[in-house]
């Protein structure tokens, strides 16, 4: 199984140093449950993030420039031992994990979330407001 985390250009190098779920990773997300939060879908994690984003994005960049800024580390299930993981308490979606543990993300490839753009199919409401047709 593949498993997916969402985050910024600027978290990588403390991310890569102390792992997922490692030290100085908590300090964005207040009023979250501590864990480090793993997809089955590359483009869920970016969903998640985003979500994030338009939540608190008071003064920070632009929609566009923030998911520019967006990368998706792929884990293979060898470093996500499966008793340290439980369902997100957030989002009741199958696919979409909590994992209370720190995960080593040496050598795992980081993707811009650009590269799934092709798979984001967002519909414009309708004015029946029904969706597009």
């Amino acid at each position: 199984m593949t498993y997916y985390h969402a985050t910024t250009a600027d978290c990588l190098p403390s991310i890569v140093k102390n792992g997922l779920g490692g030290a100085g990773m908590f300090e964005r997300w207040p009023g979250i449950e501590r864990g480090v939060y793993l997809t089955e879908e590359p483009e869920h994690a970016v969903f998640v993030l985003l979500d994030w984003f338009m939540q608190s994005a008071d003064d920070m960049a632009s929609p566009a420039e923030f998911v520019n800024s967006v990368r998706v580390i792929v884990l293979d299930d060898t470093r996500v031992p499966r008793r340290l993981l439980g369902a997100d308490p957030d989002i009741p979606r199958d696919g979409i994990w909590l994992y209370r543990g720190v995960i080593d993300v040496r050598n795992m490839p980081i993707i811009p979330a650009t590269v799934f753009a092709d798979q984001w199919q967002v519909t414009a409401p309708s004015p029946s407001g029904r969706g597009a047709p």
